[in-house]
């Protein structure tokens, strides 16, 4: 009886494995899907160029270009030659590195300590030393996120001195291991690990023990500031239809582990092969144990959202096991997507980006910023815009896992701004969170109390304790995290809702209050802006005999105000655009920035000094008219001083 029980719980394990077998995404349909996106995003023009390639049962089943390597010369997409910036893709090389060390004993567990194998810097502090290489590979460390200087255009010398290294240094705003959010600083320390530990710079690690092994004889850690042979060059469209280049600019080699590396479609199938393989083949470049180590969920911020091997997001998807990464530079998006369980992975990389402009021709206009015809260029294709459609084509619509019966929570608990944590905190690159609407969430209860609307979006209704879905969502092409159908809240250990992760959990939302968020800042802004721009009334007040430079206040202010954004506005060259001062680190106009902002500061203090005398001593004289000027000048004094607190949020005062 037992054996009988046996052969017949074989026999439905095998028609089990060969259903599921049977309904894998056939090669075929992908390329089919492929063909038809890219054909219309390319129409639409929504991007310049793409690679596509799928890998299945150890072979490369679709290798594809689509487009053009570079527009304007005419040169098409080659899977085989043609390099793509593959971003923080490369932050899985990196991953795979530290395994390696691993398998090798160099480094003994995840657990350790990372300072234990930093041997040029050491973090700092009682948190920096409870950082574990767990924490870094999980974005759990609690650093903030910092994109400022993360390129460069000149050549360092190498390998990178202490010096160099701790211009980077970032605070930890977060206690290491309360939350994964998305960082580029732990991932460059697990850089100068591997190079600590093995004795070799990183580039010379990636050729001898992943590019040479797996024959990715295409792909490069590329260091220099120069673009490497045969990459691709993306183009954005202007409103009227023109293509405009992307400007090149190179990965810093301090974050080179975290997205400099540059390979061909072809290349990249070759990767996912290996990641697929697990260890089995003779040539592998890990062990079993390895790759299941960076392939099995470390951590997550929330069950039902995504979570994080060894930087490996980690998701299920309608019981469908999936292992993914994927990268952004300014004009090329990647996305790498491995179905462990099918045996099978997609990669694919799209040069397409928003045309760089000036800010001063983005708000004073051009002839090229009129659309033409009236046909409006549509919003480029993003990674994470087609990797959800490519879900939902091949494994069906997402569908939340079944829950067990659960209390309706109180709708009104939620309701609030909610603040990313991936961002700056401590430095002025603060001021980004004023246009990068990214950073914020905002939760209300729906008209009708069904649910939740997010981002005025929904409504999302309750489908686990804290867990929101929002079934009439669709991902578009041009979809970021935020266009999420699946939202779900965390409280903490007093029951207090505390955060918010959406359906990929890279980054976690913290409720906050409104002197918390850049757009109440902004909105402050521009509301004493528009109070200041009554001082031009003040130019005809009469002279005070004692204090003659006092009427003149008003106006100094509103000419400062008005000079400090044309510090960041004004002055570029050729096609400089503020991304190109942010990345290489230019700081001469920042410096300028806050120095004006440090003017402001101090004549605005001496402006209420002039508020208080006017009042003692009666500017203006006794009657109506003399007390409406004084009204006004406290009010102009008052605007002034409140853009003190303004300029400490965002970090911009002593600078």
């Amino acid at each position: 009886m037992k054996a009988k029980f046996l052969v017949l719980r074989a026999i439905l394990v095998f028609v089990a494995s060969s259903m599921a077998a049977m309904e894998r995404p056939d090669p075929l349909d992908i390329e089919s899907w492929a063909d038809e996106l890219f054909a219309q995003s390319l129409t639409e023009k929504r991007m310049s160029g793409a690679v596509l390639t799928v890998v299945q049962d150890g072979e490369i089943v679709v290798s594809k270009g689509y487009g053009y390597a570079d527009l304007l010369k005419g040169t098409p997409v080659n899977p085989d030659t043609t390099r793509f910036r593959i971003g923080s893709t490369t932050k899985t090389f990196t991953a795979t590195a530290i395994a390696q060390l691993m398998d090798k004993g160099e480094i003994h567990s995840l657990d350790d300590p990372a300072n234990k194998y930093l041997k040029r810097i050491q973090i700092p502090g009682e948190a920096g030393a409870s950082i574990t290489l767990a924490h870094l590979l999980t974005h759990s460390a609690g650093f903030e996120n910092l994109v400022f200087n993360i390129g460069t255009e000149v050549v360092l010398e190498l390998p990178l001195s202490e010096q160099v290294i701790g211009e980077f240094a970032s605070n930890i705003i977060n206690r290491p291991g309360q939350y994964s959010s998305y960082n580029n600083y732990g991932t460059a320390l697990l850089g100068l690990i591997v190079e600590d530990v093995s004795g070799e710079a990183i580039a010379d690690y990636f050729d001898r023990h992943i590019f040479i092994p797996l024959k990715m004889n295409n792909s490069i850690l590329n260091m220099s500031p120069e673009p490497s042979a045969g990459l691709g060059v993306p183009y954005g469209f202007l409103p009227n239809g023109e293509p405009l280049a992307i400007p090149h600019r190179t990965v810093h080699p301090f974050f080179a582990p975290v997205g400099g590396i540059n390979a061909t479609g072809n290349d990249m199938g070759r990767y996912m092969l290996a990641q697929l393989d697990s260890g089995r083949s003779e040539n592998a470049i890990l062990s079993e144990q390895g790759f299941h180590r960076l392939h099995t969920q470390l951590r997550s911020n929330h069950g039902l959202s995504s979570g994080f091997g060894m930087i490996f997001f980690t998701w299920l998807w309608n019981e469908e096991r999936v292992v993914l990464h994927g990268g952004d530079w300014p004009g090329t998006h990647s996305g790498m997507v491995l179905f462990p369980d099918s045996n099978m992975g997609v990669f694919f990389s799209l040069m397409a980006e928003w045309p760089e402009v000036t800010i001063a021709e983005s708000i004073l206009g051009s002839a090229r910023l009129e659309p033409l015809d009236g046909e409006e260029i549509d919003t480029p294709i993003t990674n994470l815009g087609v990797i959800f459609n490519f879900m939902v084509q091949f494994f069906g619509s997402y569908k939340v896992p079944d829950t067990p019966p659960f209390q309706a929570s109180e709708l009104g608990e939620y309701a609030g701004s909610y603040m990313g944590q991936s961002a700056p905190f401590s430095t002025m690159e603060r001021l980004l969170g004023l246009t990068n609407t990214f950073l914020v969430v905002n939760v209300a209860v729906a008209e009708d109390g069904s649910g939740l609307m997010i981002n005025e979006a929904g409504p999302y209704i309750e489908v686990a304790p804290g867990s929101f879905f929002n079934a009439d969502l669709v991902s578009p092409l041009d979809g970021l995290f935020l266009d999420s159908p699946l939202f779900n809240f965390s409280r903490d250990d007093s029951g207090t809702v505390d955060y918010l992760v959406p359906q990929i959990g890279f980054d976690v939302w913290r409720k906050s209050g409104a002197l918390d968020n850049p757009q109440f800042y902004l909105s402050a802004m521009l509301f004493l802006y528009l109070a200041f721009l009554t001082s031009a009334v003040t130019i005809f007040y009469p002279s005070i005999e004692e204090q003659p430079k006092a009427k003149w206040m008003p106006s100094l202010m509103l000419f400062l105000l008005v000079l400090m954004p044309l510090t960041i506005i004004v002055g570029y060259g050729g096609s400089d655009t503020v991304v190109g001062e942010l990345f290489f680190g230019r700081t001469d106009r920042f410096i300028l920035f806050a120095l004006v902002a440090n003017i402001i500061a101090i004549s605005a203090m001496y402006f209420v000094w002039q508020v208080v005398l006017a009042w003692q001593n009666g500017y203006w004289g006794a009657g109506l008219g003399g007390v409406a000027m004084r009204l006004h000048y406290t009010l102009l004094g008052i605007a002034a001083f409140l853009f003190i607190p303004i300029f400490v949020f965002f970090n911009v005062l002593g600078f």
